[in-house]
């Protein structure tokens, strides 16, 4: 499937929204309970989604975000780090895609 790029951009802003919904409720539960299930279980559920959104978009290859291992807050700060990058990344991935497709769009009319 090849979802125009505004269609996939709203897909992922809904994602991000999604994640971070669950990356706040992580941190509660980390504050008083100091468990690490509900930071991978929202990591795990944002790999799943961006996934799809890969699928619906028509690129290649697949998203593997990190776990946490260790509680420490550092640990915690740093996958947020990583994960902030992998948004940008798609993004990027993304928008090359559509310069492609606009460049081969151009170069479609200039034969007619």
């Amino acid at each position: 499937m090849n979802l125009p790029a505004h269609k996939v951009s709203y897909l992922m802003k809904e994602a991000e929204k999604k994640f971070k919904a669950s990356w706040d409720y992580a941190k509660s539960v980390y504050k008083t309970a100091g468990s690490l299930k509900p930071f991978n279980r929202a990591v795990e559920e944002l790999e799943r989604d961006l996934n799809e959104i890969r699928e619906f978009a028509g690129l290649k290859g697949e998203t593997k975000l990190p776990k946490l291992k260790d509680s420490s807050p550092v640990g915690i700060r740093l996958l947020e780090r990583d994960i902030s990058k992998e948004f940008f990344n798609f993004q990027l991935e993304l928008l090359e895609r559509t310069k492609k497709e606009e460049t081969e769009e151009e170069d479609l009319g200039l034969g007619l």
